[in-house]
């Protein structure tokens, strides 16, 4: 295996971990910003064992949060449901569904 793609590979990995893996107080917050596919402004951040979710920068009450170093999913408000998955480039592809029956899906960057 070529040397980048080797560490390509491990750099994404040390994300995953450092985002979702199971993190002490002292680690430093991962932070995700993107949009519900149109301007709505939406950030998630994983912090310890602590997960917030903001809306057009208003914080939403979390909860039945599930996580792995792969994956994040979490309710949100009254019953809506959000999914993330990590791709080894540090972004996070996420699915969500809303108790109004709304659903949408796409794609949030972390923040450097």
């Amino acid at each position: 295996m070529p040397v980048h793609v080797f560490s390509k590979a491990l750099l994404g990995t040390v994300l995953l971990l450092l985002a979702f893996g199971k993190a002490d107080a002292q680690s430093p917050a991962a932070t995700w910003d993107g949009t519900w596919g149109r301007p709505d402004a939406i950030t998630v951040t994983v912090s310890g064992d602590t997960v917030a979710y903001y809306f057009k920068g208003r914080q939403n009450g979390v909860y039945n949060v599930r996580r792995s170093p792969s994956e994040l999913s979490f309710n949100f408000g009254t019953g809506g449901q959000m999914n993330m998955k990590m791709n080894p480039d540090g972004t996070a592809q996420y699915a969500y569904s809303l108790p109004t029956g709304g659903t949408g899906s796409g794609k949030i960057w972390r923040r450097r």
